[in-house]
C-alpha cells in the first residue's frame, strides 16, 4: 500500500474534542470548525489525514461530501468507536480508515505525531482494535498500512506474564503492544506477519551480523525469553553460543533451542 507523503500531506482534526491542534504539533495539524467543513472537504487532496473525534464527527463528514463527484479525502484516523455501516460509508470517501473503538487503542496525540512522521513510520503502531469473536487484533501503521495478527500470537511466549487482553495499548511511541504487565515488540509481529517487513530485514541483517549466535541472540529477545528458557541447556551454554564462542550447535542442541523459540531449525539464522 502507498504511503502518505509527508511533504505535501495536510492534517485536519474535526469533532467536539478537536480544540487542541497543538497536541498535534509534529503533523501541524489545523482544526476545523463545521461551518467550514463543507468548503475544506471541496478542496480536499489524496495526501490529506483526517483526525476524527467521533461518529458524530464522521456522520457531519458523510453528510457534506460531494458524492457525485469521486470524493478523494485521503487517510481517516477516528479516535471513537464507529458503527459498521458507518466505517463502510467513510471507506467510500476515504483510501484508509483506522479507528480504535471500545475494544481498542491509540498512542497519545504527541507520540502518534512523532511516529506518523518517522523515517520507519511503516514500522510502528498508533493504533489498534481487537475482535473478540475472531480473535484477532488489527493494528494500523504509521503509514496508514494495516496488520492484522490472530490472539494466539500472544501464546505463552514468555516466562513471566501472560496477556490480559481486557488491558490493549500501545505504548514506546508505536514499538510495544501491551496487555495489561505482557509487552510484545511490535517488530517481532512485523517480522511474524509481514512478509515484505521480513524480507527487508533479512537483507539488513546478512549486511551487518550473519553469525548464528547474532540471530539467536535476536529471536530470543523478540520472543522475551531468558538465557535460562532453553532446559537441558544452561544460561552459560546460550550465553557462549550468543558470543560465538562455540560452533554452530547441532542434533539436540540445536533442535531444542529451536522448539523453544518457536521455528524450525534452519530458520534461525534467518533472524
Amino acid at each position: 500500500m502507498k504511503m502518505i507523503d509527508n511533504a505535501v500531506r495536510r492534517t485536519f482534526l474535526f469533532g467536539g474534542k478537536a480544540h487542541r491542534p497543538e497536541r498535534f504539533r509534529a503533523l501541524k495539524a489545523s482544526r476545523v470548525r463545521k461551518p467550514e467543513l463543507h468548503d475544506v472537504l471541496r478542496s480536499s487532496r489524496k495526501t490529506d489525514l483526517w483526525i476524527l473525534y467521533s461518529q458524530q464527527a464522521a456522520l457531519d463528514i458523510l453528510s457534506h461530501v460531494e458524492w457525485r463527484n469521486r470524493p478523494a479525502c485521503g487517510a481517516a484516523l477516528l479516535l471513537d468507536d464507529v458503527r459498521a455501516s458507518v466505517l463502510e460509508a467513510l471507506e467510500g470517501c476515504f483510501s484508509q480508515v483506522a479507528f480504535s473503538g471500545s475494544r481498542g487503542a491509540v498512542l497519545s496525540p504527541e507520540e502518534l505525531s512523532d511516529a506518523m512522521i518517522a523515517d520507519h513510520r511503516g514500522d510502528l503502531a498508533i493504533m489498534g482494535v481487537m475482535d473478540d469473536q475472531s480473535r484477532t487484533l488489527t493494528l494500523w501503521r504509521g503509514d496508514m498500512s494495516k496488520l492484522v495478527v490472530p490472539f494466539s500470537a500472544f501464546d505463552n511466549t514468555s516466562d513471566v506474564e501472560k496477556p490480559d487482553f481486557d488491558r490493549f495499548s500501545i505504548v514506546d511511541h508505536g514499538q510495544t503492544i501491551r496487555f495489561g504487565e505482557y509487552e510484545a515488540a511490535f517488530d517481532s509481529l512485523l517480522y511474524d506477519y509481514d512478509p515484505d517487513f521480513r524480507r527487508e530485514l533479512k537483507k539488513k541483517r546478512r549486511k551487518s551480523d550473519q553469525s548464528f549466535g547474532a540471530s539467536l541472540r535476536r529471536l530470543r529477545k523478540q520472543r522475551r525469553l531468558s538465557r535460562d528458557s532453553f532446559p537441558p541447556l544452561t544460561a552459560k551454554t546460550i550465553a557462549r553460543i550468543e558470543r560465538g564462542e562455540v560452533s554452530t550447535p547441532r542434533g539436540k542442541t540445536l533442535a531444542t533451542i529451536a522448539e523453544r523459540l518457536g521455528v524450525e531449525p534452519e530458520e534461525i539464522e534467518g533472524f
